[in-house]
């Protein structure tokens, strides 16, 4: 064989009844909110640097936090098709629960790291249907596990809400795995729901996503100032969000190895926008933890708190093909 073939890729074994569908894929009419969860920055950092930065030694890129706050992330996808040349026909719903964090991509120039541009990290999802987590997962590196949710009808929507997923509730070999709620949220009675909400329409795609991004720069204390944040903003909601991904498999022949690792980024590109605006506050959130799954623990979300900023976006968009910024090698 050839040098030259040896470095082509494997191609693709398409099976009968196979449940990882090619890239790019489109997401269509889909309803998303999002609350912002306060999150000390160090933890952030621990979790970026345990699941990016140190499997690539920092290179080309190091992730750093850019946010005190972490979004807690509900959306229910209607529509998701392959759209790739060759892509099979049919379709299927998604519903996705998970935890994203802002990050600075950092690239060492002259001996220091400088921004270079910002990412998304989903550290945590929940999917509700087997085919979306094998195709997140083998893909791009999301780390979708099976769960359960009642997500909101509609901006107005007080809850509850909540998400379960599969946990081991104790590290001991008695433990089996069980389902159990991993979070859940709920408009305090208390709180009276404002008449009006801010809104805004299809024609004010910039002003809805500038709008958001100003609350997240000014609650989230942002690392890096206004104007590159802003800029950056529009990309990252507005009309390509990149997002970076751990992509990895464990090795059937060494435990603690993997067979394959690399950092990808990919966009998620906006082709359709219908509306977005600001949910109304007094959300009453509480968090679980587990021996296997610890959200209060690895991003120090308070147990039990309320929350007050919080945005929905109708939309539709496309997940794009991606690229691998650091690879440890191929398969064994």
């Amino acid at each position: 064989m050839s040098a030259s073939a040896m470095s082509e890729p494997a191609r693709y074994v398409e099976r009968d009844n196979e449940v990882c569908f090619p890239p790019p894929f489109q997401q269509s009419d889909t309803f998303l909110t999002a609350w912002a969860v306060p999150s000390p920055k160090e933890l952030q950092q621990a979790v970026l640097h345990r699941e990016l930065n140190a499997p690539s030694g920092g290179q080309p890129f190091e992730y750093r936090p850019l946010l005190s706050r972490a979004l807690l992330v509900l959306a229910n996808i209607s529509k998701i098709s392959c759209i790739g040349p060759a892509a099979p026909k049919g379709w299927l719903q998604e519903a996705d629960m998970s935890v994203w964090l802002l990050c600075g991509a950092y690239k060492l120039v002259n001996g220091r790291r400088e921004l270079d541009h910002l990412a998304w990290y989903v550290p945590y999802i929940w999917v509700t249907i087997a085919d979306a987590m094998a195709t997140g997962r083998e893909v791009y590196g999301y780390p979708k596990a099976i769960g359960w949710a009642q997500l909101p009808r509609d901006p107005h929507d007080p809850g509850p809400l909540w998400t379960d997923g599969l946990v081991l509730p104790t590290s001991t070999p008695e433990a089996q795995v069980v389902q159990q709620r991993i979070f859940e949220l709920a408009r305090n009675e208390q709180s009276a729901l404002p008449s009006t909400l801010q809104t805004f329409d299809a024609s004010q795609r910039r002003e809805a996503f500038e709008s958001i991004a100003r609350k997240l720069h000014s609650a989230g204390e942002a690392e890096c100032d206004w104007n590159f944040f802003a800029s950056s903003f529009d990309d990252l909601l507005g009309l390509h969000q990149p997002m970076v991904f751990l992509k990895q498999f464990r090795d059937a022949t060494d435990p603690n190895a993997a067979s394959y690792q690399a950092i990808v980024e990919a966009n998620a590109t906006v082709n359709g926008f219908s509306s977005a605006g600001f949910l109304p506050g007094g959300w009453d959130a509480r968090f679980y933890s587990y021996a296997s799954c610890d959200l209060p623990g690895r991003l120090g979300f308070a147990p039990q708190q309320r929350i007050d900023l919080g945005f929905y976006v109708y939309f539709s968009f496309s997940m794009d093909l991606g690229k691998t910024i650091w690879s440890a090698g191929g398969a064994r």
